[in-house]
């Protein structure tokens, strides 16, 4: 965090518009990823399903997600071999990080 703050003090605050500009367009293209895949009539079904599950029982166990898991890695996966839901967590990943990011410059902005 030290060398983000001497880059803020040396270059000015424009580094941090700049970046989350950058992030903003970034999220928001994975977001769309996301859209995409929860929009995909085989999930949308699986997710409806376990919804409805999930009201008639008193939590989500591990069964039915490893069960739920399965179900979405045989739709496929993509040309480079990796399963949509493996993929998915990527996305998941990569929003988790650059909100981590912006995150960590905000701090050390301060």
């Amino acid at each position: 965090m030290e060398h983000i703050a001497t880059s803020i003090q040396m270059h000015g605050a424009g580094v941090i518009n700049t970046m989350v500009n950058y992030i903003y367009g970034f999220l928001r293209r994975k977001l769309e990823v996301v859209v995409e895949f929860l929009s995909d009539e085989s999930v949308k079904s699986r997710m409806l399903t376990d919804r409805q599950w999930l009201s008639d029982q008193p939590g989500y166990t591990w069964a039915r997600a490893v069960e739920t898991a399965r179900f979405i890695r045989k739709l496929g996966g993509g040309r480079d071999g990796v399963s949509f839901l493996d993929k998915l967590r990527q996305v998941v990943t990569q929003i988790g990080n650059s909100l981590g990011y912006v995150r960590l410059v905000r701090t050390a902005g301060m």
